[in-house]
């Protein structure tokens, strides 16, 4: 394993470093993509539906009650988010790295 991994090893570098670039890549484009406005439509929907349920029941302390949970959960996936986009990045910086590793000469 230890001769085939000296014999190949620009190849595994130069695959490992394209693996990593294109997936961090893709990823980072995948979490940071424009689908986030479906998101905000469902939480306004769901505001209202809560407003009306108060209305109904004759007591506004649901929406209080809704409206702070809704902003733990808020800070909470803003917090996911910005550490997925992170580890993201890390993952590219290690592609390149791999890959500019892979084309600087060795001398023998």
């Amino acid at each position: 394993m230890k001769k085939w991994l000296k014999t190949n090893q620009i190849i595994v570098s130069r695959s490992l470093g394209a693996f990593l670039l294109v997936v961090g890549l893709g990823a980072f484009f995948w979490v940071n993509s424009s689908g986030s406005g479906v998101n905000v439509t469902e939480q306004r929907a769901a505001e209202r539906v809560a407003r009306m349920e108060a209305r109904t029941s004759g007591t506004s302390t649901a929406t209080s009650k809704q409206q702070s949970k809704a902003d733990y959960t808020e800070v909470y996936t803003d917090r996911s988010k910005e550490q997925m986009k992170f580890m993201l990045i890390i993952m590219m910086f290690l592609g390149l790295g791999s890959l500019g590793y892979s084309f600087i000469k060795k001398e023998p």
